[in-house]
């Protein structure tokens, strides 16, 4: 299906339009002969402030009724950038920036969603690509397409499927077409690009590797390979080589990473996790919806038509297929496979389920539907049989001749059920947890579901009640909760107060509700680390668009005045680097849920501080940023605040000295604190040299350095911990005021010893494997929740942390290290890290290793 839709983005002539609805990455080949060079499109990190795309939603909210809200859509899309965001092998950062106008059109390239009825009858969410009809070079020489906007619609009546809001399912397919609008197209491994019908993913394990693995093809960070292992070879059929095939890596347990074949059947698949592989092909399903590469002349290939499935080398049975091992750096090539053609696929779009008997407690053969399929491993209501009904989406299920699950179990007993197929599973003990893909063998030909069973060793949790309590927390009681069952408020998690007590019968909870608005009524849901919630029992009837059986208790807010923001300053010339002040009425500022956005992806927001009813924040206007007026929106848990047409964007004036960041004077330090040094970077900030003037919170202090482009300043020792505004003077001009945050001076070393000794010395030098314990004063104690803040490195090279601990002494912390492959000297440097902030270091002797012993 192809579409072209003109975007709102003044400096684009020409656009193409193409709907998110297919494979992989969105592909352009150079020729159309083998090799095959991919040019892909993809967001321009340097066009991107920070390297970071926003998504924007549109002011024009939703129809929502019941229980729903716009805000908890909000907190949906919000969440579903998060997991983008979280890639760590992708360089491209995504950020969620609040509310926009519908008629808002930035210069800068990012992601609207917008709510809309104009979708073909079950599509429950689409993406609109946009981009440049010129490729581009990146910095290596690469070229690729860039896009403009991309435009995720989703469906203006909340309630529809995937809906409501709450749903787990509005949430994974939030993810899934924010992938899309990234660059991602589908694939066929129950990951979050996968189709929905096949997409076994859940809150707690929305993307897996083969969702950052296509990330990182499109934005991965230097040497992000280096962690992973690839596997690559050729698919023909017939001696012509097979087109658009979809070959996967699946481990036994574990998530699997695919890819397509080229149009000469070459494949290459990267970032594989090293382990244990199989590998297999298969073609595309009849309703893949994709979106065919291009060759020079826009003209589309094809896949190939229908062909079996097989495991590598070549082989129906399951049993005969060969481990491929993968290690990390190493590429395993000539994993070649041969194929015959066949007139249609045997299967696809397969949905897995069992039945849950609530009265019993037990995954059994009768009760509620549940999909996708769980299995108790641990129960024995069904004489050690695991029950998984199979079923297709697209008509009659074809019946298999054989159904494995793998990971060490015997085939299936299976009985066909009118127009679906019970599998009756033999349960091996210690089964464990987890999803667990199966193979259906249909003789001369199979079908391969990933995560099509999830194996868990609990029952579904559920809510019985919710008590508020005289604090303002609430109390959630239940069963099957356990340590790590988190507690959503619509599409929020709430903060524990009082950790889970009780047992599987009867056990409760006490979290602090997300702010909320008056009113309000949140559908609250308990979720647990193996995939199951207190919705699992309602996923049938959802992914059907049925009516929810047993709906999730409501937690009713109190009632409350609308929340009213107020900015200043109301205007921000292009190109500004600049502090505003946010004041709220009628909002509670929570860190970390707190979201500040105006409107247009040519006003980023780059740092926000919280302080009473105020939100202090830098922003960055684009050099080239559209003019005119956009909204200003405040987001804090499901409390929203919007002012339309709030701030103004207005010419560059070229007379303001302009700060562009402030760092510390030392490079060895990454925070500025009181006694240290800053300094400003920017442009025209002296008119001579010798001439700036610079403040904090109003307080003179000492200029060592000025110069156009550089300005040197002392902060003052006992400078209060905190935010403060910055003011630069240029000497005849106030630049416009930022926002810096003072830190705690870096810690200092006051001794190092071994665990069981006073060493290390000249005498007993550490070595390799060492566990030293260091003593430092003027440790950040906030720290201790946090030990990923803290790093030692010796001689440079960073060692292992072991933990963190007070000491009988006041102000006085141990850090325990382990020495890993030490540099060796008399004299080795000992430095702590604390926020990229160094200790004074201090030398310590390192022993040289001892000499291999000789062959």
């Amino acid at each position: 299906m192809t579409r072209a839709r003109m975007l709102a983005a003044a400096a684009v002539a020409a656009m193409l339009g193409t709907p998110a609805e297919a494979y992989y990455h969105y592909t352009h080949f150079l020729t159309i002969n083998s090799p095959f060079t991919a040019l892909y499109e993809k967001f321009d990190l340097t066009a991107l402030p920070n390297k970071t795309v926003t998504v924007y939603v549109t002011d024009a909210a939703p129809s929502t009724s019941g229980t729903d809200s716009f805000a908890s859509v909000l907190s949906q899309v919000k969440a579903a950038a998060a997991q983008w965001n979280a890639v760590s092998v992708s360089d491209l950062r995504v950020a969620f920036g609040g509310l926009e106008a519908a008629t808002q059109a930035p210069n800068t390239p990012g992601i609207d969603v917008i709510f809309t009825d104009d979708m073909a009858p079950g599509v429950l969410e689409q993406t609109w690509i946009g981009h440049t009809d010129t490729a581009v070079s990146a910095a290596d020489g690469s070229k690729f397409f860039p896009f403009v906007r991309n435009i995720m619609e989703m469906n203006v009546n909340v309630e529809a499927p995937p809906g409501p809001s709450y749903a787990e399912t509005y949430f994974t397919t939030a993810v899934h077409e924010m992938g899309h609008a990234l660059g991602l197209q589908h694939t066929f491994t129950a990951s979050a690009m996968s189709q929905g019908v096949i997409r076994n993913t859940t809150r707690l394990r929305a993307l897996g590797p083969d969702d950052a693995a296509g990330l990182a093809l499109l934005y991965g960070k230097s040497g992000w390979s280096a962690a992973f292992g690839s596997i690559s070879g050729t698919v023909t059929s017939l001696g012509q080589p097979v087109s658009m095939a979809s070959v996967v890596a699946l481990p036994a347990t574990g998530q699997p990473v695919s890819t397509l074949t080229n149009p000469d059947g070459t494949y290459e698949i990267d970032g594989v996790p090293p382990g244990q592989y199989l590998l297999y092909v298969h073609p595309l399903p009849p309703d893949a919806d994709m979106w065919n590469p291009v060759g020079p002349g826009g003209q589309a290939f094809a896949a190939s038509n229908p062909f079996e499935t097989v495991f590598y080398p070549g082989t129906l049975d399951v049993e005969q297929a060969a481990t491929i091992s993968v290690r990390a750096g190493v590429a395993v090539a000539n994993r070649n496979l041969t194929v015959e053609p066949r007139a249609a696929v045997p299967a696809y779009d397969i949905v897995t389920f069992s039945y849950f008997d609530s009265a019993n407690q037990t995954y059994s053969w009768v009760g509620s539907p549940v999909t996708p399929a769980f299995i108790n491993s641990s129960q024995n209501a069904t004489s050690g049989w695991g029950t998984v009904t199979i079923q297709s989406a697209s008509g009659n299920t074809a019946v298999p001749q054989s159904a494995t699950l793998l990971g060490g179990f015997a085939d299936a007993y299976i009985e066909p059920d009118g127009q679906a197929v019970a599998l009756y599973i033999p349960m091996p003990l210690f089964a464990g947890a987890g999803p667990r893909h199966l193979v259906l063998n249909y003789g001369n030909d199979m079908y391969v579901l990933p995560d099509g069973v999830v194996l868990t060793t609990n029952n579904p949790p559920a809510i019985s009640a919710l008590a508020t309590n005289v604090d303002g927390s609430v109390t959630a009681t239940g069963s099957n909760l356990d340590a790590n069952s988190q507690i959503f408020f619509d599409g929020l998690e709430a903060s524990v107060v009082t950790p889970f007590a009780g047992d599987s019968t009867n056990g409760k909870v006490r979290v602090t509700p997300p702010p909320g608005f008056g009113g309000q009524n949140a559908s609250v849901v308990a979720y647990n680390q193996d995939g199951q919630s207190s919705l699992t029992l309602d996923s049938w009837n959802l992914a059907n668009g049925w009516a929810l059986q047993n709906p999730p208790p409501i937690y009713a807010y109190p009632a409350s005045a609308a929340p009213l923001i107020s900015v200043s300053p109301a205007q921000l010339p292009a190109g500004a680097f600049a502090k505003v002040d946010v004041t709220t009425t009628n909002m509670t500022l929570v860190d970390g849920q707190v979201t500040l956005g105006f409107g247009t992806d040519d006003i980023t927001v780059s740092g926000v501080w919280l302080s009473g009813n105020h939100i202090l924040a830098n922003v960055q206007v684009a050099s080239n940023a559209a003019l005119g007026a956009s909204d200003i929106s405040v987001i804090s848990g499901f409390q929203v605040a919007m002012q339309s047409q709030a701030v103004l964007t207005v010419p560059a004036n070229p007379q303001l000295p302009a700060m562009a960041s402030v760092t510390n004077g030392l490079p060895s330090q990454a925070t500025l604190y009181p006694g240290g040094y800053g300094t400003i970077w920017g442009s025209n900030l002296a008119v001579a040299i010798g001439t700036s003037a610079v403040t904090l919170n109003g307080v003179p202090v000492v200029v060592a350095y000025s110069s156009a482009n550089q300005v040197n300043f002392v902060i003052p020792s006992g400078f209060a911990i905190g935010p403060a505004t910055l003011n630069l003077n240029n000497g005849v001009v106030d630049a416009l005021p930022i926002v810096v945050e003072i830190d705690l001076p870096p810690p200092a070393i006051a001794s190092v010893a071994f665990v069981t000794g006073p060493g290390p010395d000249a005498d007993d030098p550490a070595a390799d494997g060492s566990v030293l314990n260091v003593l430092v004063t003027g440790l950040d104690p906030t720290v201790l929740s946090n030990l990923a803040r803290v790093s030692v490195t010796l001689g440079g090279i960073g060692m292992t942390v072991s933990g963190i601990s007070t000491t009988t002494t006041a102000g006085v912390y141990q850090i325990q290290i382990v020495l890993v492959q030490p540099p060796a000297g008399d004299n080795v440097p000992l430095a702590v890290w604390v926020d990229g902030s160094s200790s004074a270091p201090v030398s310590i002797p390192v022993q040289q290793p001892a000499p291999a012993p000789a062959s």
